[in-house]
């Protein structure tokens, strides 16, 4: 009986198939013959369907196709056994068997809140081994203001997330979750933390930086109508697709939809836009404006919908919970901190990557106003100047006051927890001696580890730069991917930078070699490329 009603379910919701229509009407057939078990509200309205379908017989008598006679035959399968039956009856009523671990607690374990949190930049990531992302550092502040010790598990798989909390593995989620009728059936919702809206996400004109707002403006989309002819990409089955689907049938735009699937991340798809792969993808505000931190190419203020709310789902049975993170946000939204941590993510603008080199000021053997107190400590750790003058320029253009949205500071981006690591004051990182002392200091450290592991010291310097840059958990998640997929565990190009690139694809950073996560695997490696470039470029015009 339950797979005859879900296929009707699934027939009734494809009706502009003739042919599927005929299959809902046999369906609808067999549920009348084989009442036993339906209540009379449901009888009656499984009579009043069969109706209509046998008034309107001419329009449904299309020619049945083998794979609906096998369909029909694997759902009058369960008729035969009625425990089977019953059973499938039971199971229908209540798609996830929800748990209530929450008598007369807040949480499901006694002063612990567990979080599923998808690995994404905009909710949970790592970043030079420290764990960052604005749902993630919110819950932290929560659970601090509650007296709570915060446990994060990685939702490996979001379409699961609402299963698993209402299975009781974890007191709430975070992840990046827009409120839906269909969401609210499996979980119920917080107060909104923040409001979003659906972005497109394209590419700014080749040479933007020299060209008039004006000139840039003709040559990109700002009124969705003129995405007509155009190609998108989206997720299958998402809002996304949902949204854009709606719009063509309410313009009657001509759209060429592109569907991908979840093998591709959300922020992989925004990351092939900035490189050209395709040139169109939808994506939440929210998380394209961390994105533009990283791709300064990307236009991200064309609007697709309007404002949707974004919250917390927590299980069913938890109403405390709700209540009390409801009560939370109530009094935090708009406070300093809450106002602090929303900028850190969402407004702070990065120090461009990259900075125009000037040869003829190079060849007169300066790089900086820094050279000095660079070669007295690349000197110090036995490292060539040219290389930390390289890094340098790389991580913040020679700008001693630079701050990263995640919190690195001053010219060698050192994170104050990096710092007092090395038992380094962390109040002064601005300081231009204090900072290069400090991020010297800590590639000394990561090139002697590389060197204990590969022969070649060339090599350990680019494995050294590439976790200065995105943290040792991530390279050492790419070795172990390399050497599971027959790449080179031992060489950086076109070797193990080609597994932390996979970083960023769900089948890959989910793997049980993997450790630590997504990873925006193409900073990485743009990052090793330009210092190297940069160091070649030092070299050939400086002592």
């Amino acid at each position: 009986m339950y797979i005859i009603q879900k296929l009707h379910y699934f027939a009734v919701l494809r009706y502009r198939c003739n042919e599927i229509h005929l299959f809902s009407r046999i369906c609808l057939i067999l549920l009348k013959t084989s009442r036993s078990d339906l209540t009379s509200n449901q009888i009656q309205q499984i009579d009043q369907k069969v109706d209509f379908f046998q008034l309107n017989q001419n329009f449904m008598l299309k020619k049945l196709t083998a794979w609906l006679s096998i369909a029909v035959i694997v759902s009058l399968m369960p008729l035969c056994n009625p425990a089977i039956q019953s059973k499938m009856a039971v199971q229908s009523e209540q798609p996830f068997a929800f748990q209530n671990p929450y008598e007369n607690s807040l949480t499901k374990s006694e002063g612990i809140i567990t979080a599923l949190i998808d690995n994404s930049i905009s909710s949970y990531f790592i970043y030079q081994g420290e764990p960052m992302g604005f749902e993630y550092e919110l819950l932290k502040l929560f659970a601090n203001d509650q007296g709570l010790e915060l446990k994060i598990e990685i939702a490996r798989d979001n379409d699961s997330i609402l299963k698993r909390l209402a299975a009781g593995e974890a007191d709430i989620a975070a992840a990046n979750l827009t409120i839906s009728e269909d969401k609210m059936k499996y979980a119920n919702f917080t107060l909104p933390f923040m409001r979003t809206r659906q972005v497109l996400i394209q590419r700014l004109p080749e040479n933007f930086f020299n060209m008039k707002i004006d000139e840039i403006r003709n040559q990109i989309i700002l009124d969705p109508l003129d995405l007509d002819g155009k190609t998108i990409y989206v997720h299958a089955n998402t809002s996304f697709e949902r949204r854009l689907r709606n719009f063509v049938k309410e313009t009657s735009t001509q759209i060429n939809i592109e569907r991908i699937d979840n093998s591709v991340s959300a922020d992989e798809l925004i990351e092939w836009v900035s490189e050209g792969l395709i040139d169109y993808t939808i994506a939440d505000e929210n998380r394209a404006r961390i994105h533009k931190h990283y791709y300064k190419n990307l236009h991200i203020e064309t609007y697709m919908s309007l404002s949707q709310p974004l919250a917390w789902a927590v299980n069913k049975n938890a109403n405390q919970l709700k209540q009390v993170l409801d009560q939370w946000l109530i009094q935090r939204k708009g406070t300093l901190e809450y106002n602090m941590l929303f900028s850190k993510y969402f407004k702070a603008n990065q120090i461009p990557l990259a900075l125009r080199n000037n040869q003829e000021y190079i060849k007169k053997g300066r790089i900086s106003p820094y050279d000095e107190l660079i070669k007295k400590y690349a000197t110090k750790h036995n490292i060539d100047w040219k290389l930390v003058a390289a890094l340098i320029n790389q991580e913040s253009a020679f700008d001693h006051t630079a701050i990263s949205p995640f919190g690195a500071q001053g010219l060698m981006q050192v994170l104050p927890s990096t710092a007092s690591l090395h038992k380094i004051d962390t109040t002064n990182l601005y300081d231009p001696e204090t900072n290069i002392m400090a991020g010297t200091l800590h590639f000394k450290k990561l090139n002697d580890l590389w060197m204990t592991e590969l022969s070649d010291s060339l090599q350990a310097v680019k494995f050294a730069l590439a976790s200065y840059n995105v943290g040792l958990g991530h390279v050492l998640d790419a070795r172990r991917l390399a050497n599971k997929f027959g790449y080179n565990q031992t060489i950086w190009e076109d070797q193990v930078e080609n597994m932390i690139l996979k970083k960023s694809d769900p089948n890959y950073f989910n793997d049980p070699q993997v450790k630590h996560g997504y990873c925006r695997g193409s900073e990485p490696v743009h990052y090793v490329n330009n210092i190297m470039n940069k160091y070649d470029l030092y070299a050939k015009f400086t002592d």
